[in-house]
């Protein structure tokens, strides 16, 4: 994952759907664009919690 101009290893977790349903309200303050993109499909769209990974020794 690349913020900022800094890379950083993530691990990637597909939220459940309880999960998304509680972090929904969140992300739509964030990107209101999702309710809408939401509202043109019948699928589920996929979010995923990115956490980081622990740095690697060099």
């Amino acid at each position: 994952m690349n913020v900022k101009g800094r890379t950083r290893a993530v691990r990637a977790h597909k939220l459940t759907s309880e999960e998304r349903r509680d972090i929904w309200p969140t992300l739509v303050r964030t990107w209101p664009v999702y309710d809408s993109y939401q509202a043109k499909t019948d699928r589920e769209l996929r979010v995923f919690r990115l956490t980081p990974r622990p740095q690697e020794a060099r």
